[in-house]
């Protein structure tokens, strides 16, 4: 079996005024097994064709009319978009015009009467060079194409991200920030939401790596962050949830070191969780000292959420005083060696933003950034960097406002026995009420108050359990059991949960109505305080505007200010 020379297929031009020796040019490539063979008698002919032929190869003459090989030679290396090889076929020895050959774009010469087999083998060894450039060009424009379309690619997400990462201007104002990406992505993420009681929510959070890579957890926590900030939920709500979001959705060697805040509406009290993220610092306006507050938590997205730690600290402020938080892309940069201009090994550090905190007055986050790269002696950073300060002071007036629309809401519902047995019935009931506007400011002591209430009308009214029974010691394990059993048993029986908004006049409504024979309301209303019953009822009336029951004690009614 033979194999087929590719190269019998490219084409060669062969352009010579003397018509014999085009013709022993000529079928000497045809005995070579050449295939296309194109010929021109001058170098104005040579170069037309060439447009129109596209050759592999040029045999070219120097002497002829119209133009000569020299100055067809300029116009064909010029036009070429590849490396185009061109042999001069000359009856010359002279030097000068050897040399010429190669200075005009000649890649080789062949002086008549030529030998055969060296001109054989110099075409073969220049048709196999074209072939290489033929290659590489061909790679180059498949690595331009993919190129476009990676850059296109991540304009597109730069768009999203950009946009889709947006925080409140009007929260922001609150926050110096600084954000230093090392690639188009930047890898950590600051992210901020008023809280509907007034007061704030912060996140810094910074993924493992940089660049488009490190930016991929970045939308679903901001999702998720906002929806729960909006709900006014608490911090150690928020990092369960996004723990589990990352521990879930990110590769395993993928998670995100972060500190997650919520300052208080007068700015004096700010909760913090804060897992795998560098020493943060507070300075007193007072005195201008300075006190460290250091990770105590694993990075969210380690931990499986059975084994999440959500305890925070909090951190008492007087108005004036800082928070200075910042990324381990600023002190883990690395200092250059001014002789070398390497690297070394030795980190910028926490203690030395510690000590910029103490010697500049007018620290900003900016100047931190400045002072580094001054220090480091670099302009760049090899990781990410984010600087953010706050300064304590009242936030009232991010106090929500939504309760301020112009559509009352009313929703109903009844739950049957299968619902009742259900851990999921209530829980439903309150995923339908977040969905709502205008109750953020009331949402915590809402929540509470129907879970009282619903709590009475399932256990009194339609299970019919007596309080009495968790006045003796073991009575909490002997209601419980009961409880369990009946609800196994129930056939039939209901609870109704009535709920009525009135944006204008500012209130909620709150009725929950049940099966069962009613209780003597009265007598519970004046329980002794340390009874182990009726507790309930006292907590409604610390949390609730007004309380009243109706029918004979088995629907109960509550109003909130919204």
């Amino acid at each position: 079996m033979t194999s087929v020379n590719p190269m019998l297929d490219m084409r060669i031009l062969v352009a010579d005024d003397e018509p014999i020796n085009r013709f022993l040019l000529l079928h000497m490539l045809e005995e070579q097994g050449f295939k296309e063979c194109f010929e021109a008698e001058n170098g104005r002919e040579a170069v037309e064709l060439a447009r129109q032929i596209s050759p592999d190869l040029i045999l070219l003459d120097i002497d002829m009319p119209e133009m000569s090989g020299f100055e067809a030679a300029e116009i064909l290396k010029n036009e070429a978009e590849i490396h185009l090889p061109i042999i001069f076929i000359t009856a010359t020895e002279d030097k000068e015009n050897l040399i010429k050959c190669l200075k005009v774009g000649g890649d080789d010469f062949a002086i008549k009467p030529f030998d055969k087999a060296i001109l054989s083998a110099k075409i073969n060894a220049h048709l196999r060079s074209r072939r290489m450039s033929q290659h590489i060009d061909a790679q180059n424009k498949e690595l331009s194409k993919f190129r476009a379309e990676v850059d296109q690619e991540h304009a597109m997400i730069e768009h999203i991200y950009n946009h889709a990462l947006t925080n409140p201007e009007h929260v922001m104002a609150y926050f110096d920030v600084l954000q230093q990406p090392a690639a188009n992505f930047n890898g950590d993420l600051f992210l901020v939401q008023p809280h509907p009681n007034g007061g704030l929510y912060f996140f810094l959070g910074d993924f493992t790596g940089h660049g488009l890579a490190s930016t991929v957890g970045a939308l679903p926590v901001s999702r998720t962050f906002t929806a729960m900030a909006v709900k006014g939920l608490s911090v150690v709500e928020i990092a369960q949830a996004i723990n589990e979001l990352l521990y879930t959705f990110l590769p395993i060697d993928r998670f995100s070191a972060a500190t997650l805040g919520y300052v208080n509406e007068t700015g004096t009290r700010v909760t913090i969780w804060q897992g795998g993220m560098p020493d943060f610092y507070i300075q007193r306006s007072a005195d201008k000292s300075v006190y460290a507050v250091s990770s105590e938590h694993m990075a969210l997205g380690v931990l499986e959420p059975s084994d999440f730690d959500s305890d925070c600290n909090i951190l008492d402020l007087e108005a004036g005083d800082t928070l200075t938080l910042f990324s381990d892309g600023l002190i883990e940069a690395s200092f250059t060696d001014e002789e070398t201009g390497e690297e070394s090994n030795e980190w910028l550090g926490e203690e030395a933003v510690r000590n910029w905190l103490l010697e500049y007055s007018d620290l900003t986050s900016q100047k931190i950034f400045e002072l580094a790269k001054k220090a480091l002696k670099r302009e760049y950073f090899d990781d990410d960097v984010a600087v953010i300060r706050f300064e304590a002071k009242d936030l009232q007036s991010l106090k929500s406002q939504e309760s301020h629309i112009s559509l009352p809401f009313l929703f109903s519902v009844s739950l049957g026995p299968d619902e009742l047995r259900s851990e999921y019935g209530l829980n439903e009931v309150f995923h339908i009420l977040n969905s709502q506007s205008g109750l953020g400011s009331v949402r915590a002591d809402l929540f509470t108050a129907i879970s009282e209430m619903y709590t009475n009308a399932l256990e009194h009214g339609v299970l019919g359990l007596s309080s009495s029974l968790k006045d003796t010691p073991d009575g909490f394990m002997e209601y419980y059991q009961a409880r369990e059993a009946k609800l196994a048993e129930l056939e039939e029986g209901f609870v109704r949960i009535d709920i009525n908004m009135y944006p204008k006049e500012g209130v909620i409504s709150v009725a929950v109505s049940d099966s069962g024979s009613g209780f003597d309301y009265k007598t519970a209303q004046q329980i002794d305080d340390e009874a182990s019953s009726g507790r309930g009822i006292m907590l409604l009336n610390e949390i609730c505007e007004s309380l009243w029951f109706e029918g004979n004690g088995n629907r109960i009614v509550v109003e909130m200010k919204i």
